[in-house]
């Protein structure tokens, strides 16, 4: 009798399991690439910064060169990569960016050259992160959803929140015990154990499965979820393919905006903590500094995807780039000031928007091109994304060499997220067209 009972809650478990729609544990393995991607690209480039300087004598310009250069060759990655992604599916490639990233950042723990140093950096930024990264995880998310489209991408984005708590303090506290060497050699072996579950996780569409997306299927016609069905159908049925998203102006206007939201995104990352450093701010600080953005970027998640069911998406990516822009001009006044309430709040403010890049960001693609074809859509914009992109980390740099300062650059960062949300404005969702 005991034996029966417990073969019956197994069972009942393993029903439970299996009642599990499959595209949420795509959303938990997304998530999980997304903090190895923030270990691979976001905060730690801003940690070693200084101490690799210091050592090899080398100038901003120099350290930026390799995060433009980075962009630059992602780009180019990207229009290759979609279509393999639209038919291959992100777990072979999840698992190649891990071997690529893992491999570079052990080789920079050992060099002392320049050129070397570009070379290893760009494999990890440009070829790493572009396979194990954002990119890719978020073209697979959204394959899965339409529906809950905005949730899954939210839940999905909680990475990026994670990786920016944590990894500016874990390396901050690692270089600074270790060295900079030593710093590059943890955070290779972390991110590769990271991406390695994560794409033991991550599935290429549902149609694969025998799925449609959100778990709807042709008996939810007739049921209480007949809109969710229909609204699937029409997803699929109204696709965009690459080239006639090419010919629509929103796709220009999407990428342009996000090309300058990332350049500043990527400058606060990699010059932020240099910044708060140079302004008087102990290392501990401008780390905690960065961490708060993290926390913010994790409490703006269920706002922004409930926004993406009640509001149009280009007003939510709009207030997205507002958002971070605000939080820029506030750090300019606490770097003024030695505010460090003032800087809390900056960086709350520029982590909410932050926040919203990955589920409105998105969501915009997915809601104006549809997901059929989204890896090559993605793709063809992904070069003018990057190269607008590339320019922040290495201007940035090339600014404080000249001037000794980081206060006009940041000014400009400011003015780059108020024109990239006139741009998100004029961006029209492309007519309904079949294929």
């Amino acid at each position: 009798m005991y034996l029966l009972k417990i073969n019956v809650n197994l069972k009942s478990q393993v029903l439970r399991i299996k009642s599990i729609f499959p595209g949420w544990l795509v959303v938990l393995g997304a998530s999980i690439a997304l903090v190895a991607s923030q270990g691979a690209s976001g905060a730690p480039l801003g940690v070693l910064q200084r101490p690799m300087l210091d050592e090899l004598g080398w100038s901003s310009a120099q350290y930026s060169l390799s995060a433009t250069l980075s962009s630059l060759l992602g780009g180019v990655a990207g229009v290759i990569i979609g279509p393999f992604l639209d038919k291959f599916g992100a777990r072979r490639l999840v698992f190649f960016g891990a071997v690529v990233i893992a491999l570079s950042f052990f080789g920079l723990s050992q060099m002392n050259s320049f050129i070397v140093f570009l070379i290893l950096a760009a494999l990890a930024g440009a070829l790493g992160t572009t396979l194990a990264g954002p990119f890719v995880v978020n073209v697979t998310v959204a394959k899965w959803f339409v529906v809950n489209r905005g949730w899954a991408l939210a839940l999905g984005s909680t990475g990026v929140s994670i990786g920016n708590m944590l990894w500016p303090i874990v390396m901050t506290n690692l270089v600074d015990m270790w060295g900079w060497r030593n710093g590059y050699f943890w955070l290779a072996s972390i991110v590769l154990g990271l991406l390695v579950v994560s794409g033991l996780l991550l599935r290429s569409k549902p149609e694969d499965y025998g799925l449609l997306p959100d778990g709807v299927g042709v008996e939810t016609a007739d049921s209480q979820r007949k809109s969710d069905y229909l609204r699937v159908v029409d997803d699929s049925e109204n696709s965009l393919t690459r080239g006639q998203a090419l010919r629509t102006r929103s796709l220009w206007l999407i990428s342009g905006a996000y090309g300058i939201h990332m350049a500043a995104l990527v400058a606060v990352l990699m010059h932020g903590i240099p910044f708060m450093t140079d302004s008087g701010f102990s290392r501990n600080i401008a780390a905690s500094a960065m961490a708060i953005n993290g926390f913010a970027n994790l409490c703006s998640k269920a706002p922004w995807a409930w926004g993406l069911g009640r509001f149009p998406v280009r007003y939510l990516a709009a207030l997205t780039f507002a958002s971070s822009g605000t939080g820029v001009g506030l750090m300019l006044i606490a770097t003024s000031f030695q505010s460090l309430p003032l800087l809390v709040l900056g960086f709350f403010f520029w982590g909410f928007g932050f926040g919203g890049t990955i589920p409105v960001g998105e969501s915009i693609w997915a809601d104006y091109y549809g997901r059929k074809y989204l890896g090559a859509v993605r793709g063809v914009g992904k070069p003018l994304t990057i190269i607008l992109a590339s320019l922040g980390p290495l201007l940035v740099g090339w600014s404080f060499d000249i001037y000794e300062s980081y206060r006009g650059a940041f000014f400009f960062l400011v003015v780059g997220y108020c024109f990239g949300a006139v741009m998100i404005l004029n961006s029209p969702r492309p007519r309904p067209t079949h294929v």
